[in-house]
């Protein structure tokens, strides 16, 4: 089971990565005006969007056979690059369509983006979907150290690229391209690192065949499409119905809600590898969930109290109301803290139809509110969908650990005595861990 060395370091790396990424925040919307960062958060949105929609489940999927020895790591390296390979010559085809001009038109007037920022975006995609996949290979070896080296190269270099960008050159395309070319770095040196793991084999390694890792990333495809698309599809109806301020403005507190959730993130990281063993410790896990809630719970009473004063300070003036969405989506720092333990659970046990059905009613609630909530109250409005679609989520990802374990839902939240004792104690134990 868990260990304290891998929450330490994978803890300490996902923490430094996501306050690199607040620090790119920062200073993207330094470097541009509203307006600007608005097209650039497009660019992010397409760039997400590439990785959630067309990586089919292969990246947790990859971890998965993994971590339960169903294939070896030459097997699963392979077919992760022939996969990638083809969605790079799919991305290739989508951008010569777009430098035609055919769509220029159609693309502006309905959702106001630039066609090399969404080129810039499509490219960087596919870059982050093999930087990602190096790493869930990594994770599946339990390769913890390696798998954190390239997590925190993901969210360095791109800043550092930025940077440089946004400084010499200006604008919303540079800093894309800036931060597309950092992903090219971030990708060469995980599969050097990646390389390096792999023992040298003439044969071709045994295993499940090919169709199942299919049918099980399928059902982890399709959880996190829908709810990419239940939260971050938001992001759209407001291209659509607002100006680009106001899209940059929500990606932006979006992000910093990201960032606040990463001990729960932390603890599904590692947890997912694992919890497909029969060491197993269901208690040990549900103590973790209580004190990720007592956190989670604080997080979002000091967000409360501070975002209003402390973004503009932060990103400037011009974002106040960056803090002002970002209070209306406090539930969800609590809401969400929940499913991102609980659904790598499930999955981690063979039971991705949960977070499947989770998803699916969190995109069909987010489809109903949207067109009656955006039009009116704008990213304040989104604020309170994104809550109702945490809920939803966090209700039946409950729902469906309870069904697996066979405990009562009343059980696994009532606050222990011992929580943090047996925290300490389970997490101090001496293990098997590779580097």
């Amino acid at each position: 089971m868990l260990r304290l060395r891998h929450i330490l370091s994978t803890g300490a790396a996902t923490f430094v990565a996501g306050a690199l990424n607040l620090v790119l925040v920062f200073v993207a919307a330094r470097l541009l005006d509203p307006a600007q960062n608005g097209h650039y958060a497009q660019f992010l949105f397409v760039m997400n969007l590439v990785f959630i929609g067309f990586n089919f489940g292969i990246t947790p999927a990859s971890t998965y056979y993994l971590a339960v020895g169903i294939w070896t790591l030459p097997r699963t390296v392979l077919f992760n690059a022939w996969f990638l390979g083809m969605l790079a010559g799919a991305m290739l085809i989508c951008c010569a369509i777009l430098r035609t001009g055919l769509l220029d038109e159609t693309l502006w007037r309905t959702f106001q983006v630039p066609i090399p920022l969404l080129m810039s975006g499509l490219v960087a995609g596919t870059l982050l979907m093999g930087v990602n996949q190096v790493i869930a290979l990594m994770m599946g070896c339990h390769r913890y150290d390696r798998a954190n080296v390239v997590s925190l190269l993901r969210s360095a270099l791109p800043l550092i690229s930025v940077l440089a960008a946004g400084v010499v050159v200006g604008g919303p395309l540079a800093i894309a391209t800036g931060q597309t070319l950092a992903m090219v770095g971030v990708l060469i040196i995980g599969a050097r690192l990646l390389q390096g793991s792999i023992a040298p084999t003439g044969r071709s390694p045994g295993g499940a065949p090919q169709e199942s890792i299919w049918r099980y990333g399928g059902l982890a495809y399709l959880s996190n499409l829908f709810h990419f698309i239940a939260i971050r599809g938001l992001l759209l109806y407001l291209s659509f119905y607002a100006a680009p301020d106001l899209v940059g403005y929500f990606n932006i507190a979006l992000l910093l809600l990201e960032a606040l959730l990463l001990l729960p993130s932390t603890i599904g990281q590692l947890i997912f590898p694992q919890s497909s063993s029969p060491a197993f410790d269901r208690t040990l896990l549900e103590s973790l969930l209580r004190i990720n809630l007592y956190v989670a719970f604080l997080i979002a009473a000091l967000v409360a109290l501070l975002a209003r004063p402390f973004v503009p300070l932060l990103l400037g003036s011009d974002y106040s109301s960056v803090g002002a969405v970002l209070v209306h989506l406090t539930p969800s720092i609590v809401l969400l803290s929940i499913p991102r333990i609980l659904s790598q659970v499930l999955s981690g046990r063979g039971h991705p139809e949960y977070p499947l059905a989770a998803a699916l009613a969190g995109a069909a609630l987010g489809a109903l509110l949207a067109p009656w909530w955006i039009p009116s109250v704008g990213a304040v409005g989104a604020a309170w969908i994104t809550n109702a679609v945490s809920l939803v989520t966090a209700a039946i990802t409950i729902t469906g650990y309870s069904n697996v374990q066979h405990v009562r839902i009343r059980e696994i939240f009532t606050p222990q005595i011992d929580d943090f004792v047996r925290v300490s104690g389970g997490l101090g134990g001496r293990g098997g861990h590779r580097g």
